[in-house]
């Protein structure tokens, strides 16, 4: 079954909320002195000072499994992230039929 419109749209701002939240944990990990000396699987965890979120995040999805803690972490949030934008839109919905009722 197709997903709807508002059902794409509420996983495409979770989506992107996930994506900050991430982003913003791992530059705190990144900026980190500690990191500097952190290896995983004898990788170096960062390159470089001058890299992009988008660097930071793409040098650490080599070492995040689906099955690990952080992965089943990130689908959690993702799944609280939908509900949370489900119930925002809800909200609205109800809100804008208060406001019908009202005028009839």
């Amino acid at each position: 079954m197709d997903k709807t419109f508002i059902e794409k749209r509420i996983e495409e701002r979770a989506g992107a909320k996930l994506q900050a939240e991430y982003t913003q944990f791992f530059n705190l990990l990144y900026k980190s002195p500690f990191s500097a000396k952190l290896k995983i699987d004898g990788k170096k965890l960062i390159g470089s000072d001058n890299s992009t979120d988008d660097q930071i995040y793409k040098s650490y999805v080599h070492w995040i499994e689906p099955n690990s803690n952080l992965g089943k972490l990130i689908q959690a949030r993702r799944e609280e992230l939908i509900k949370i934008e489900s119930d925002e839109i809800i909200s609205r919905l109800d809100n804008i039929k208060y406001l019908f009722e009202q005028i009839q």
